[in-house]
């Protein structure tokens, strides 16, 4: 019997490709582990939202931090705080910090230089506050999230605190997301090909 023209069989090397060539940078695996220790898990989620922010932890926020700091769980978090240019990422899905609309967006060296500054310290932050959950600093000082008269500081500072809620929402997310076979991946793609 012959395939209509331009329809991918399952199984083909056409569809392999395909599958291959959707496949998010948070894998089916990540979202396992993040399952495992997150779904349901509003004081798990906060506590790790708090250690974000800078807030002193609680003997028992530690204490629930310390079921994620396991190797597997601590890359993908890596992963999504903090995403890197990396040859084992999926076409299409690399991604990391300095992809964004303020770099492009800069017109002068000054608002260049605004940029790039502001980018470091969100980069420091973000960095320091990894540091501080792989290390288990209890009394170590979280990140300083206290305006002040700083442009470089205060855009940076911004950007921190929305990108670590929408990080946190993309945890959620994952943790909830269902792994898809290649039928199913090819269904949703034939779907969405037809909207």
């Amino acid at each position: 019997m012959n395939n209509p023209p331009n329809q991918t069989q399952l199984g083909s090397p056409e569809a392999k490709a395909l599958f291959n060539f959707n496949k998010p940078r948070i894998t089916d695996d990540d979202c396992e582990i993040l399952s495992s220790a997150f779904l349901n898990d509003d004081d798990l989620l906060l506590a790790l939202r708090n250690l974000f922010f800078g807030f002193e932890l609680s003997n028992s926020e530690w204490a629930l931090l310390n079921r994620i700091k396991n190797p597997k769980m601590l890359a993908i978090l890596d992963k999504m705080f903090y995403p890197t240019l990396q040859k084992d990422v999926p076409i299409g899905q690399n991604i990391d910090l300095w992809m964004t609309n303020d770099i492009q967006q800069a017109k002068t060296p000054e608002d260049f230089k605004t940029a790039w500054e502001s980018k470091e310290i969100l980069l420091e932050m973000i960095g320091k506050s990894l540091q501080r959950l792989k290390k288990d600093e209890k009394g170590g000082k979280g990140v300083d999230l206290i305006p002040k008269k700083n442009l470089e500081f205060m855009i940076a500072r911004n950007a921190y605190i929305g990108y670590v809620s929408n990080v946190i929402r993309d945890i959620v997310m994952n943790a909830h997301r269902k792994k898809e076979t290649v039928a199913e991946v090819m269904e949703r793609l034939k779907k969405d090909s037809v909207r």
